[in-house]
């Protein structure tokens, strides 16, 4: 009879620990699922940043062209003025 006891005691000691381990494995399991979720999160926000740094490298690429047109037309300008300069201080000469 001591003997049908202990080896019932000692399964419901090993149920127990089987319980107390499923409780445990859901919780982890809860933790890996909200760790996959933030991690999915993070990766959209990602794609939205890298998506945002294309437009603005975009945008850069087209404002830096329109700089060097100006940059050109300004040169432009100004020789024609020193050139205008010059043959006003010619014709002022003769």
């Amino acid at each position: 009879m001591e003997e049908a006891d202990a080896k019932k005691k000692a399964l419901n000691m090993e149920m127990f620990k089987v319980r107390e381990l499923q409780k445990r494995y859901e919780k982890l399991q809860k933790i890996n699922e909200d760790f996959k979720k933030s991690i999915l999160k993070k990766e959209q926000f990602i794609k939205i940043f890298v998506n945002e740094i294309c437009k603005l490298k975009f945008m850069k690429k087209n404002i830096d062209s329109k700089l060097k047109n100006i940059q050109k037309f300004y040169n432009t300008i100004i020789s024609e003025r020193d050139i205008l300069g010059a043959q006003l201080i010619e014709v002022a000469i003769h």
